[in-house]
């Protein structure tokens, strides 16, 4: 993810899974096969981003972490495995955490993986 999230529609970023290199389970794998799709057509998701070990080259990780940007109102999830750390943000506070130094969503930026973004978000 980068401060910059500009793309032409909503779409899962090309490779949508592929950084994720080290699934914590099958069941965490296919529910964010899901949400990653179901993201793509709800209008509320600005961004999807995956972050943490899962995309770092690690032989093993224990848990995915998801970093969720919406609009308006929260979009209505399944909940996620126990080894999925879903986070969300409304697109409103995003930018003033990170000017505020947000730990969490400064390592997400700089270190993690978009799997979907909708223009036009985070210019």
């Amino acid at each position: 993810m980068t401060q910059h999230l500009r793309t032409e529609g909503a779409r899962p970023s090309s490779g949508a899974l592929e950084a994720v290199r080290s699934w914590p389970s099958e069941a965490a794998r296919a529910w964010t096969l899901d949400v990653v799709e179901h993201a793509a057509t709800d209008e509320t998701i600005e961004a999807l981003v995956a972050s943490g070990s899962a995309v770092r080259e690690v032989a093993i990780s224990d848990d995915l972490d998801l970093v969720l940007v919406y609009r308006r109102d929260r979009p209505q999830l399944p909940r996620p495995p126990i080894d999925v750390d879903l986070r969300e943000y409304d697109e409103d506070d995003v930018p003033r955490k990170l000017a505020a130094g947000h730990d969490y969503l400064s390592w997400t930026v700089r270190f993690g993986h978009a799997r979907l973004e909708r223009d036009p978000w985070g210019a």
